[in-house]
């Protein structure tokens, strides 16, 4: 009877320390695995299968100094002057303010916000009938010289970042919260529109491909909002420091608009968006339209966006994925490139630029400890 008791409490100490351990040992199984396959010669049609956790071999092997097409610090200007130039089409987009200002007074109650001393929609109108609505939330708390702007996810639902903001509020920043277009937190779809004589429907970021032109660029709807807001809570205020935050589509978008803006002091894109050599068809870091736009990225590809983001000396980026995600963009996978782009910021002297793999992250989220690095960084 005793040795079967302590049999049974050795196998539920077992059980118990392969659960709480599971992630490790599940990689470790990985790994055996591989090495078996490799020795049958079934490896590459192996990594081929799980994507999110291997680079192959080519991958790994990324020359970025070759991929990156400027030559010298110097040139970042004037790749930002023609990044700019292809979304805009010539205007400026740092004198554009909202089109509509609200109050939102009810929001604070019913969201539980604080602490909050006032929030305003900033509704920002584009073309084909497109619109997305910042919320300005000002804190209650502190000395008001910091600005978060949090960059919503594709599921994101409306202030469903609430436990997020306030820690920021609490901290003495203010929050632009801003949604992506067409997703339930703008307000979703779909949009009827009319392109070259023909009825058009846009119902989510891939239906963005058909308004593309000379004269326009749906990227625009990505980072319009962002610089808008910003226009605005510029005009009523001075920030020592302007962060641009977000999650996966979100993320994606921080670090356009942090390569676009150089008022953006810091930037923290989580699971945000892998450069393209890492964008397979099919694979689970495809992502939507504006993640591979071929007219873009031939102005830029993510490796420049990477630098322009630091492109001055007092600007700061941390990149972060989650070493177990399970959805898409894993940690693993900023492997093949990501001391390379370190390396030509430091040679460059441009502001301070890291790739930061979260292993407590196995969802598609930003785990509490992201966002105390987060917020470490930026208040420090």
């Amino acid at each position: 009877m005793k040795r079967a008791l302590a049999l049974l409490l050795f196998a539920v100490a077992i059980g118990f320390a392969a659960w709480s351990y599971r992630a490790p040992i599940l990689q470790w199984g990985v790994n055996q695995t591989v090495l078996l396959l490799r020795d049958v010669g079934g490896v590459s049609a192996y990594i081929a299968a799980n994507r999110p956790d291997y680079l192959t071999a080519e991958e790994a092997r990324i020359d970025v100094p070759g991929a990156i097409r400027i030559r010298a610090p110097e040139e970042l200007p004037d790749l930002r002057r023609r990044l700019v130039r292809y979304i805009w089409k010539g205007n400026s987009p740092t004198v554009r303010m909202p089109d509509e200002i609200q109050e939102r007074p009810t929001v604070v109650t019913e969201y539980g916000l604080r602490p909050v001393s006032r929030i305003r929609s900033l509704t920002v109108d584009m073309a084909h009938g497109v619109s997305v609505s910042p919320l300005f939330i000002e804190t209650a708390s502190g000395p008001r010289d910091c600005l978060f702007v949090y960059h919503q996810d594709h599921n994101a639902v409306f202030l469903g970042e609430r436990d997020w903001f306030r820690k920021i509020l609490e901290a003495g920043c203010d929050v632009i919260s801003v949604p992506l277009a067409l997703t339930v937190a703008a307000g979703g779809g779909p949009v009827q529109t009319r392109v070259a004589g023909r009825d058009v429907t846009l119902r989510n970021h891939n239906d963005f491909a058909q308004l593309q032109s000379d004269d326009f660029s749906p990227i625009r709807y990505f980072v319009e909002p962002t610089v808008t807001a910003v226009n605005f809570a510029l005009s009523e205020k001075r920030y020592l420091r302007i962060a641009a935050v977000g999650l996966s589509g979100g993320g994606w978008a921080a670090t356009v608009v942090s390569a676009l803006d150089e008022r953006i002091t810091h930037a923290y894109p989580v699971a945000g968006a892998l450069p393209l050599f890492l964008q397979t068809p099919g694979s689970r870091n495809r992502g939507d339209w504006e993640y591979h736009a071929p007219a873009f990225y031939a102005v830029s590809n993510y490796f420049e966006l990477y630098l322009l983001g630091v492109s001055e000396p007092h600007r700061r980026a941390i990149h972060i994925f989650n070493r177990a995600d399970n959805c898409c963009f894993n940690g693993v996978l900023t492997a093949g490139f990501s001391a390379q782009v370190v390396g030509i910021a430091k040679r460059w002297k441009l502001g301070t630029i890291r790739f930061h793999t979260d292993e407590t992250g196995t969802v598609h989220t930003i785990t509490p400890a992201a966002l105390d690095l987060i917020l470490r960084d930026f208040l420090k």
